[in-house]
């Protein structure tokens, strides 16, 4: 008895136009969901709509695995040098200017509620 496996339907690959539009899409459907954290909160329904209609654009477009490999091997070089900055700057104003590091801490340190 032979058992046939199903077909799995194959997407057509995308062009690079089709990224750059989805990637355009994205950009939009983020500018309407930081307004509305700034305007409502990020508790109100308004903001919870943006919110799921970008995850939802997030989950229509497939990328390979290698790409996504390039993107996140590029954010950690990214954040890699951030901190290096960071580090850079604290020394120099630590050591070189003599600023207590607790000053810098608190006068440089990101607002941990930023939204």
């Amino acid at each position: 008895m032979m058992t046939m496996k199903k077909k799995r339907k194959r997407s057509p690959a995308l062009t690079a136009e089709d990224v750059r539009e989805h990637i355009e899409k994205l950009e939009k459907l983020h500018l309407k969901f930081i307004k509305a954290v700034k305007r409502y909160g990020k508790d109100n329904n308004k903001t919870k709509v943006h919110e799921q209609e970008l995850a939802q654009w997030f989950l229509e477009i497939r990328l390979s695995p290698k790409f996504i490999e390039l993107l996140t091997d590029n954010l950690r070089d990214l954040v890699d040098r951030i901190r290096y900055s960071e580090r850079r700057v604290m020394e120099l104003c630590v050591k070189e200017a003599r600023m207590p590091r607790k000053e810098f801490i608190d006068s440089f340190s990101w607002p941990r509620n930023r939204f």
